[in-house]
């Protein structure tokens, strides 16, 4: 991990980041690991521990701790002693997307959603894209084999079938159906 944490503040000051998971739990280095807050640990839950990095020109960088995969957020806060202290000021916020080892892009530079962004799973081991491809297909794509026994919905580039059902005609159940969302 490296240089993950950015905020734009004042150079010549100490600034800190804190991470919380979505349950509201912070990171404390040194167990490491995320527990319920304690006023007591505030100076184990400095991200990177010491405070950030000042580049200059205002920007303040650190490292994101080796956690699991998820959604998080980064409060930054402006040390005002020799160590965090639960009175700091807040200077900034961020919400992290991290895969386990680095942060992920969700939104490319033209404003669409990244292809590879989307952290976390569905059900089983289908991925949230897998999904939204599976559904666009089912929504928006060329079907084939309507009124017969086997039934497909292909991607939007008719490139392959992204669900292929085979159907019990006498009642219009689904009798098996094959994902493809890869």
């Amino acid at each position: 991990m490296s240089n993950e944490l950015h905020i734009l503040q004042p150079s010549g000051s100490i600034y800190y980041g804190r991470i919380r998971s979505l349950a509201g739990q912070v990171w404390n280095t040194t167990i490491p690991g995320f527990e319920n807050w304690s006023d007591g640990n505030v100076a184990q839950c400095d991200v990177p521990n010491g405070g950030l990095t000042d580049l200059g020109g205002d920007h303040h960088v650190g490292d994101f701790p080796a956690c699991a995969a998820g959604i998080y957020y980064v409060d930054y806060f402006l040390r005002s002693g020799g160590s965090p202290a639960v009175g700091d000021r807040l200077r900034g916020q961020d919400m992290v997307y991290w895969n386990g080892s680095s942060r992920v892009t969700v939104i490319d530079s033209s404003g669409r959603v990244a292809v590879g962004s989307l952290p976390g799973t569905l059900e089983g081991a289908l991925s949230i894209e897998a999904a939204l491809r599976i559904l666009l297909a089912a929504l928006a794509g060329i079907s084939t084999g309507g009124g017969t026994a086997n039934v497909a919905f292909r991607d939007l580039a008719d490139g392959k079938n992204r669900v292929a059902a085979t159907i019990d005609l006498g009642n219009g159940n689904r009798l098996t159906v094959n994902l493809d969302g890869a």
